[in-house]
């Protein structure tokens, strides 16, 4: 049997045809990419200069003070695809993608980093030692004219959307960032969103950055200022190969935050203001499986009988639950009963008796202690809370630890958080509705907020949802009435 080994072999000129097509737009990111491998390397000073030669080509030269590369790490990484020499967890250029763009798909290149001197056409190159020392790298690119046309303003364009401790000079200017951070608008799990209002015009790009280095815009409409966003990630886990874009991973999370740029513009760059948050009632965080397991252990030895007594009697004890609410609600979970596991209506039952802590989230330095002490506002911390418990028990969310608040801020209606102690669900008691809505208007608000438990943005799957869960509260009516009336 004839046996052939090999290894794939790229056929010459591939790069030259090919390399520029992988990215959106291969002028900017060529800056983009000599920028951001100096800044990976230590540099604090940047050079670009533009030279015409005497065949009508033109020679991009950049050199920067970083650290430079030996031996190794030209043969062994830079001069072998997807070898990176900046597989950091800071570092931005992490694929070993960009030698194509820098240097593969020109006419010629030549790098000249401590003893070492590249030159290069291609997939084709030479390496020679020299006795003269150059700290840090010098990088010459060779190109035709119409192409130098294209490319030479995009390094001073890229290095306008930097924000680095790095100086780059572009011919003999020094250039500074024109978009800067600007005042912090939200702060996520793997992105930072910062805004500069400006008088000068409007901007429709978002850009895109790591670490201050400029990646990739996005459109998202005309705002009055400079908005960025930093992803705080590494580049490896959140960006393509190319650095033009997101995985999709995240793609689809910062695709909703274009839209709500782009259809909720005014609730983005209106300020946060700072809040202080209160425990108005309650003995702390309350474990919900944790208390499961207590009223458990009670009743263990019990019939289902006994067991909903006395599931009944400890919730009349330990909330302030009405008779008439407990009542209701006990009758749900003795026909429950009937159909479902012992342990089940442990669960349902615990979390009847379940006491959560109220919050009180209120703008520094706002003093709400009289609106607090009256009667009004003590009825509606017991009529939101049992709301969103009834909500949730309508819909089983039987095992989540959750607390529920006030929210004064003068734009909020009602919102959720989350976070390592559980769920918050906020009402501004200064918006509810007062007379025969009242609890309608309690339950619909308790349904948006929980209907943002999995959907962060108001787009169709927060439709679905918010439909979802208002449907399995439409059995307790009369419940969500009692609440009201009896609390």
């Amino acid at each position: 049997m004839e046996k052939i080994e090999g290894t794939i072999k790229v056929p010459k000129g591939y790069f030259l045809k090919t390399a520029k097509a992988d990215y959106q737009n291969y002028r900017k990111a060529l800056p983009r990419e000599f920028y951001q491998n100096s800044i990976d390397a230590g540099a604090t000073k940047i050079g670009v200069t533009f030279n015409c030669l005497e065949d009508g080509d033109w020679k991009i030269t950049v050199q920067d003070d970083g650290c430079g590369m030996d031996k190794n790490v030209l043969l062994n990484h830079l001069l072998v695809l997807g070898g990176s020499y900046h597989s950091t967890e800071k570092s931005v250029g992490t694929f070993g993608v960009a030698k194509e763009i820098l240097f593969l798909s020109w006419t010629k290149y030549r790098i000249h980093t401590q003893n070492w001197i590249v030159d290069g056409s291609g997939d084709e190159y030479t390496i020679q030692h020299t006795d003269v020392f150059f700290k840090g790298t010098l990088c010459e690119i060779f190109m035709p004219d119409l192409e130098f046309v294209e490319v030479q303003n995009q390094f001073r364009f890229v290095a306008e959307l930097m924000e680095t401790d790095c100086c780059i000079q572009v011919g003999k200017e020094i250039v500074f960032p024109k978009k800067k951070r600007g005042a912090l608008l939200r702060r996520g799990d793997w992105f930072d969103v910062y805004f500069t209002p400006s008088n000068n015009g409007c901007n429709s790009n978002v850009s895109v950055r790591v670490d201050g280095v400029w990646m990739f815009d996005k459109w998202v409409g005309e705002m009055p200022g400079s908005m960025i966003v930093e992803i705080s990630k590494s580049s490896m886990e959140t960006l393509t190969s190319n650095r033009d874009g997101l995985i999709q991973k995240y793609e689809t999370e910062f695709s909703e935050f274009v839209r709500e740029c782009i259809s909720e513009r005014e609730s983005i760059l209106r300020p946060k203001p700072k809040y202080v948050r209160e425990l108005h009632k309650g003995n702390g965080k309350i474990s919900m499986r944790e208390f499961a397991n207590s009223f458990e252990n009670d009743i263990e030895d019990l019939g289902t009988e006994e067991g909903l007594a006395y599931i009944a009697t400890a919730a009349s004890e330990t909330t302030g639950t009405s008779a008439g609410v407990l009542e209701e609600r006990m009758g749900q979970l003795r026909k429950k009963s009937e159909r479902s596991s012992y342990f089940d209506m442990i669960r349902e039952g615990a979390f009847i008796g379940y006491d959560p802590d109220f919050i009180v989230k209120r703008g520094e330095g706002e003093d709400v202690t009289r609106a607090l002490e009256t009667k009004l506002f003590h009825k509606l911390v017991r009529t939101w809370t049992e709301t969103v418990k009834q909500a949730m028990i309508d819909n089983e969310m039987f095992e989540v630890n959750f607390r529920c608040g006030f929210d004064f801020g003068k734009e909020t209606t009602a919102s959720f958080e989350s976070g390592p102690e559980g769920w918050i669900f906020y009402i501004n008691p200064r918006k509810v509705l007062s007379g025969a809505n009242h609890y309608q208007d309690l339950r619909l608000k308790a349904v948006h907020e929980l209907s943002h438990v999995n959907c962060d943005y108001h787009n169709e799957t927060f439709v679905d949802t918010l439909h979802s869960l208002l449907t399995n509260t439409w059995k307790s009516e009369r419940i969500y009435k009692k609440i009201v009336t009896q609390s």
